[in-house]
């Protein structure tokens, strides 16, 4: 799989499947962004992916305040352009029933 020029977001990125994910995503040539709710877990995450390829600079982000969440990507688009992929495996708390089906 060939993802060079491509851009993507992983929140949740600083362990566990989300950095797994950062990590297969920059061994096929995409830029990522990482995002985590810990600063020092997000620092250590990067810089366990200097032998891969460099990440883009990480975010400490909430993905629960919906505001900072959307600011976030908002900053990140004008920056780059265009986002291909935007992978969340962050905890998220639901606060009440989601509308709709899930």
């Amino acid at each position: 799989m060939d993802l060079r020029g491509t851009r993507a977001v992983v929140a949740g990125a600083s362990r566990g499947i989300g950095l797994a994910t950062a990590r297969l995503l920059l061994a096929h040539g995409a830029q990522v962004r990482l995002t985590g709710g810990n600063p020092s877990a997000l620092d250590r995450a990067i810089g366990s992916l200097d032998s891969w390829r460099r990440p883009l600079p990480g975010t400490c982000l909430d993905t629960n305040d919906r505001q900072h969440s959307g600011e976030f990507l908002s900053a990140v688009k004008q920056k780059c352009r265009a986002i291909d992929f935007a992978i969340n495996s962050a905890k998220m708390s639901l606060r009440g029933t989601p509308a709709g089906r899930y």
